[in-house]
């Protein structure tokens, strides 16, 4: 876990959960913890307001007149996907958000990148407008974009996950 801002990471050896009327949750590393408690595969889920495009390599996501381009970068061979979420109605537990307006209560499909069998996953988001391009390199990578460049190191064991070289 990372902390924002900080360049740290902090290691949780315990995690207990009590909600009132309910049974407490007690997370044991030791043991394994199960999909539902996040030890299943490493997946983050985008929830666009507009899935413009989607491809395995890249995705092009829409919100009024901003328009963001999404760039698998690690691991290697990080595939988008797709999957379609339905309407949960308030009370439901997806249901506690709702959408105000036009075709709220209609699926939404949101966008999947899988880290597989990694434990870390690096995406780049940025304008479309920026036209980048992602340069892999054995200890990390470079993003283009125009005529400028951003060289970063990836370091899975050190305090920082990404530094700007």
């Amino acid at each position: 876990m990372l902390l924002p801002g900080t360049g740290t990471r902090c290691d949780l050896a315990r995690i207990e959960l009590q909600c009132p009327g309910r049974t407490p949750l007690e997370v044991d590393f030791a043991n394994g913890l199960g999909e539902e408690t996040g030890s299943g595969e490493l997946v983050l889920k985008l929830n666009p307001v507009d899935l413009k495009v989607l491809k395995s390599t890249r995705a092009r996501l829409g919100a009024g007149a901003r328009v963001v381009e999404v760039l698998p970068v690690y691991p290697q061979g990080v595939a988008l996907s797709s999957e379609v979420v339905p309407f949960a109605p308030s009370g439901l537990a997806a249901g506690s958000l709702r959408q105000i307006g036009a075709r709220a209560e209609e699926s939404a499909t949101r966008v999947l990148a899988s880290a597989g069998v990694d434990d870390a996953l690096v995406l780049a988001l940025a304008p479309a407008t920026a036209r980048v391009r992602i340069e892999r390199r054995a200890d990390g990578f470079v993003v283009h974009t125009g005529e400028r460049r951003w060289k970063f190191a990836f370091n899975s064991k050190g305090k920082a996950l990404l530094t700007l070289r």
